[in-house]
């Protein structure tokens, strides 16, 4: 598929309430058949929630398959540029998703090469899978009662006066969105610092930030998905034809992971002949 009909959009201030995307000009997304934001931190959380869902089931079951097969699971996660524009009325299946960045906002920052390029492939791989085609979807606010009006001098985090102090610690190190407050022994987001958390529509293992305005997930931690582990094909004649995607005719092994066992060695080869494949296809 032709890359030349891509829009881009960048915004400004997102962390400061979704400044720009909340001002956005909606005319300018008539035409476009759905968006992705790469703006999360880690490599396998592909976000379906934002305070309500951002896409449709027919959505999540075309997507699956590449989601699986880069390690991806579908989640919920914290405030960000494309759940303000499904919130402005943008009309179709958004989504944000991991993109290979660590610790943000700290002087211990860092981005992982392999993830982000994982990423990027991943994103390839989705528009060829869903084309120039229109998903509509239309987003409904979980919590539509919280409008915090930003024009009259709010800021962000000002609700429930939660400290400022982003994204430091061992961000990262747990798949939980919340952590425990050293001094009261309570859980407390792990984005804002907010330690009044709400009750949450999505089930128990979640709470709601009212200062994110988001679903968080405070359950036990989540078990590392392998990606040599997934079942991803119903038959063999399906595993044949993803291998036939990527110009693979050998049917020894199952995919271009067969084996995979998460080293970075392993994972920069299987990166390298993603980028070499899709460097070939798309001359």
């Amino acid at each position: 598929m032709t890359r030349d009909i891509i829009k881009c959009a960048f915004f400004h201030s997102e962390e400061m309430g979704c400044v720009g995307s909340r001002q956005a000009d909606m005319d300018w997304f008539k035409d476009v058949g759905y968006c992705f934001q790469a703006d999360r931190q880690g490599s396998s959380d592909f976000i379906n929630n934002i305070s309500g869902k951002l896409f449709s089931k027919a959505f999540t079951k075309k997507i699956s398959p590449v989601l699986s097969h880069h390690g991806y699971k579908i989640t919920s996660g914290a405030i960000t540029d494309v759940g303000q524009l499904a919130e402005n009325g943008i009309g179709v299946c958004v989504a944000n998703m991991s993109c290979g960045y660590y610790a943000p906002h700290s002087d211990e920052e860092v981005v992982i090469f392999d993830d982000a390029n994982n990423c990027l492939t991943m994103v390839d791989r989705l528009i060829d899978e869903l084309g120039c085609n229109k998903y509509e979807y239309q987003y409904t606010s979980s919590y539509g009662n919280y409008d915090f009006n930003f024009s009259e001098g709010g800021k962000w985090g000002d609700w429930n006066g939660a400290n400022r102090n982003y994204w430091y610690g061992d961000y990262g190190t747990a798949n939980r969105e919340v952590k425990i407050n050293d001094e009261t022994g309570e859980f407390e987001c792990y984005y804002c610092g907010c330690s009044e958390l709400l009750e949450s529509d999505i089930g128990d293992e979640y709470a709601y930030c009212p200062d994110c305005i988001s679903d968080i997930y405070c359950g036990e931690p989540k078990e590392e998905i392998d990606p040599n582990q997934i079942e991803m094909f119903e038959d063999d004649e399906d595993m044949k034809h993803w291998n036939k995607s990527f110009g693979v005719e050998n049917d020894e092994y199952e995919d271009i992971s067969d084996n995979y066992d998460g080293s970075m060695k392993h994972r920069s080869l299987v990166n390298k002949y993603l980028t070499d494949h899709w460097s070939k296809k798309n001359k």
